[in-house]
């Protein structure tokens, strides 16, 4: 993956570069504060997989994984 930051958007995007489980493949992180002082942060994700990996089935991985990685986040956060 590339990770490319962009502090003005407070935001970081990952692109695919090499690799296998997908065709294409571009997620990005995203942080905005919130009226009660606390942070936001948002996930997007686009990607084609790889036409052996049935759809629903990628769509139900992520779907499992996605809220789990950005709780993890949540607790690093804390931490800081």
């Amino acid at each position: 993956l590339e990770a490319v930051e962009s502090p003005d958007a407070r935001s970081v995007t990952l692109r695919r570069v090499s690799g296998h489980g997908f065709l294409e493949f571009e997620g990005q992180y995203s942080l905005s504060p919130r009226p009660d002082g606390s942070t936001y942060l948002g996930y997007s994700v686009e990607l084609v997989p790889c036409p052996i990996f049935p759809l629903p089935l990628v769509e139900q991985k992520i779907r499992k994984e996605v809220p789990k990685m950005l709780a993890a986040m949540s607790r690093y956060a804390r931490r800081l």
